[in-house]
């Protein structure tokens, strides 16, 4: 899998969207539902979606885990951003900036085509399922689903047993052509 990052920056007015400590900061702009709005794939009007190529094409998904923004109270700048795994792999840094990279019109999260200014019985349902695999948290404290740390993991386990075999295979074949040589020198000398 592949990640994009795209940071957008766009300097607030009255209301500080996704702010979590400003009292505006609240109903569909508090930061849950500034997220919910973000990562829609199903809004009309508002989201990611509208503005990045590969999401449009179905040539990536969104990483609504990572995906969301942030409001700096110090400088009044709300952060918008986006990862996106693209579903075959892009090697080219300009092919993939094509693919990634947001047009050139504003992300809109205002007056969208969903509402989101409620607290819905679905995402309550979903709160209790996130409840639920906290339960089921491993031993070493890591969610089960948490799929960066396992692959970190699993290269530096793949990668150290890669290295330690090809070191024993030197090491075997060392010895191997040691002991021929040596054979050969004791063969010669009895004849």
């Amino acid at each position: 899998k592949q990640w994009y990052q795209r940071r957008v920056a766009i300097t607030a007015g009255g209301t500080k969207a996704c702010s979590s400590t400003d009292a505006s900061a609240v109903g569909e702009f508090s930061p849950a539902n500034m997220k919910l709005k973000l990562n829609s794939m199903t809004d009309t009007a508002c989201g990611f979606k509208h503005r990045v190529p590969c999401l449009l094409s179905g040539e990536c998904t969104l990483d609504t885990v990572k995906s969301g923004c942030t409001f700096d109270d110090a400088t009044g700048v709300l952060s918008m951003n986006y990862f996106v795994n693209f579903v075959t792999p892009v090697w080219k840094f300009t092919e993939r900036d094509a693919l990634a990279n947001k047009d050139d019109q504003v992300i809109k999260f205002w007056s969208c085509s969903e509402s989101y200014s409620k607290r819905r019985r679905r995402d309550a349902e979903n709160d209790f399922e996130d409840f639920e695999s906290i339960e089921k948290r491993a031993v070493n404290g890591s969610d089960a689903e948490d799929s960066s740390t396992s692959d970190s993991t699993h290269f530096v386990a793949a990668t150290t047993v890669g290295v330690c075999t090809v070191v024993l295979m030197t090491a075997f074949l060392t010895v191997l052509v040691l002991r021929m040589k040596q054979k050969r020198s004791e063969d010669l000398e009895a004849l």
